[in-house]
């Protein structure tokens, strides 16, 4: 199951105790001012017994107060910008004292080594890099010009922060900086800006094994794709419910159960078709039907049933089906001239009582939802094995249902799970109504973290990659599936 759900207070405090530290020591922090070529260390504020100390660079050494002019005037162009992010990084300048950050006067400081790798490597965070280098696409060293210079180092500051917070919240987010620039101020002047990015960083299982495939090379150009989008859901996983908690993964066909925040368990499911997807929800599990009929939703009626009908009538009774009128008398499927019926307005309905070939299987799920999307058992038990389950017309068949009762009503009802299994074979209808009902989440991703670290991979079958990947700007070649069909 998604291991983003996994995802802990701790880890999200973590990201912003830099942020923390920043307040406390906001007293003691003054200023990022630069060394001059005079000075090898300067007096700067204490931040956790570390001081700004850089270490000199044997490079070409410019007037460090010329490139401070160049990076003033060019820094002068951008005062009316709305980005809150270039305010932010023009204010650390002007605490600076309009004098370079990352550039000494003996060359690119080790921080600003630093950060520049940071960066450049952005990619195995699946963000792009150009959005933080701009057009800084070599090697510091190899700069010359004072223009150059100048340009670069409010390239790495302006980068720096905007990295920090897609690195936390990912793509076309709309956090402001806010504080961002003090915990900034206690990285440098510790020279701890990897942890200081670190701290950012989602902590969830999957998004460190991606990670970790990214920068060692294991995946193909699709998987890397996969990978950056994948990324991308995990900065902002769908949170644990505390107590119990149901979450079905559309494009990984699984279904997951936690408790107080564990596993505890998992298993295949069936969903929609890609013309007749299952639709991404929050809901909830009212109650459990028992052996139950199975009232023919309008599209089933419309596109499966009454070509059926139309063909041959007799053919109806053979699959199970009853026919009833409005008012819920038995009508002869023979006795109807089905080909004179409106699809759009069948007056109609098709019912499937309970049985060992009703189509729901020995129990259904029931949600509150106007979709008529629910949560069932299936006869179809060679359904679960496929690799890509794609089958139903919209809701999710449950890999193995009396488990997942067994779960629900040992907790709820104190059922054992041979009273379970009676109820699902009986053949007569009972409902339970749950006391306390369990949260239910339909979420979408196409890459997952086995137990053994192995990642696995599938295919964009609602076509909600290319959309993800559209909406941050990225390239995504997966073809986009059929679009759905209306369900009533």
């Amino acid at each position: 199951m998604r291991s983003r759900l996994l995802y802990s207070a701790a880890g999200v405090m973590l990201a912003l105790s830099f942020m923390a530290r920043a307040q406390a020591e906001s007293s003691r922090i003054v200023s990022l001012n630069p060394l001059s070529q005079h000075r090898v260390h300067v007096e700067v504020p204490q931040v956790a017994g570390l001081k700004l100390n850089v270490v000199n660079q044997p490079q070409p050494v410019l007037r460090q107060t010329t490139i401070g002019a160049v990076l003033s005037a060019y820094i002068a162009r951008f005062d009316a910008d709305p980005d809150p992010f270039v305010q932010a990084a023009i204010a650390l300048y002007q605490q600076a004292g309009g004098q370079p950050i990352w550039y000494r006067a003996n060359g690119w400081s080790a921080v600003a080594e630093d950060a520049f790798r940071i960066l450049d490597q952005a990619e195995f965070d699946g963000l792009p890099k150009d959005k933080y280098l701009g057009k800084l696409d070599r090697p510091l060293a190899s700069l010359q010009t004072q223009q150059q210079i100048a340009l670069a180092d409010f390239a790495l500051t302006l980068g720096m922060l905007r990295f920090a917070l897609d690195l936390k919240f990912g793509l076309n987010h709309a956090i402001s900086p806010g504080a961002l620039s003090e915990s900034f101020k206690v990285a440098y002047s510790s020279r701890r800006m990897d942890e200081w990015i670190d701290g950012f960083r989602p902590e969830t299982p999957l998004y460190l094994r991606l990670h970790k495939a990214l920068l060692l090379g294991e995946l193909n150009a699709t998987q890397r794709e996969k990978a950056a989008l994948t990324l991308h859901r995990e900065r902002t996983p769908p949170m644990v419910h505390p107590e119990r908690h149901i979450i079905v993964d559309l494009g990984l066909q699984q279904l997951t159960v936690f408790e107080d925040r564990r596993e505890v368990l998992s298993m295949p499911v069936v969903v929609g078709k890609p013309d007749r997807r299952t639709p991404l929800l929050s809901d909830k599990i009212v109650n459990l039907k028992f052996s139950p009929d199975w009232s023919v939703p309008p599209l089933i009626a419309r596109e499966d049933i009454l070509p059926i009908l139309q063909d041959d009538p007799s053919l109806i009774g053979l699959i199970g089906i009853e026919v009833f009128d409005r008012e819920g008398q038995s009508v002869p499927a023979g006795s109807v001239d089905w080909n004179a019926i409106d699809p759009h307005a069948i007056p109609y309905k098709f019912v499937m009582p309970p049985g060992i070939d009703n189509l729901l299987g020995g129990v259904r799920f029931s949600l509150t939802n106007d979709q008529a999307i629910y949560l069932h058992d299936s006869p179809e038990r060679h359904r679960f094995g496929a690799g890509v389950r794609t089958f139903s017309s919209g809701c999710v068949r449950v890999g193995d249902s009396a488990a997942l009762a067994s779960w629900i009503m040992g907790r709820q009802k104190n059922w054992k799970r041979t009273e379970v299994i009676a109820a699902m074979v009986k053949g007569k209808t009972r409902i339970e109504v749950l006391p306390n009902p369990i949260a239910v989440d339909f979420i979408y991703s196409t890459v997952g973290l086995q137990a053994d670290g192995t990642l696995v991979f599938k295919p964009d079958i609602y076509g909600e990659d290319a959309k993800l990947g559209r909406s941050l700007g990225l390239d995504v070649n997966d073809v986009p599936p059929p679009l759905p069909k209306p369900r009533n």
